[in-house]
């Protein structure tokens, strides 16, 4: 074991010693840091918010399941304490959350809320292809026709 001497608050001098490869001031466990590459034209905390949305009605969340805390939501994203705080607040406000004082943020068990939700991003899905495929030059009627040979 490695011995260091370092000064706590009290200034009193001690002897610690530390295990092999220990690097002070870093955390023992490793968290998993999500890759994300934001979108500099969308407010981050609308990002990570749709994120979330998408992990709950994609079933990947279920109903009543409790959501990672704030610092740890901060971590996972590499954002600011401050913007999952956010995120915690605007979805509690859609109704997709619910905080329990002393025991953490949980997905909503609304079923009807989560289900009306999946409708309402897949209508916008549809809205945002259908947009970009008439761009195109490319009628509904091919899009659909793309989209059943797709399968």
């Amino acid at each position: 074991m490695k011995e260091m001497v370092y000064y706590s608050h009290s200034a009193l001098r001690r002897k610690v010693s530390f295990p092999p490869g220990f690097r002070h001031g870093a955390k023992t466990e490793r968290q998993e840091v999500k890759r994300v590459r934001f979108d500099p034209m969308r407010p981050i905390w609308l990002q990570v918010k749709g994120a979330i949305e998408t992990s709950i009605v994609s079933g990947e969340r279920a109903p009543g399941e409790k959501l990672p805390g704030g610092r740890e939501l901060a971590v996972t994203y590499g954002i600011n304490p401050n913007t999952a705080a956010r995120v915690y607040q605007e979805l509690e406000r859609d109704g997709l959350c619910e905080t329990r004082r002393g025991t953490g943020t949980f997905v909503t068990g609304d079923a009807g809320r989560i289900a009306a939700l999946r409708k309402e991003l897949a209508h916008l899905a549809v809205s945002e292809f259908t947009q970009k495929v008439e761009a195109l030059g490319v009628s509904r009627e091919e899009a659909a026709q793309m989209i059943l040979s797709e399968r």
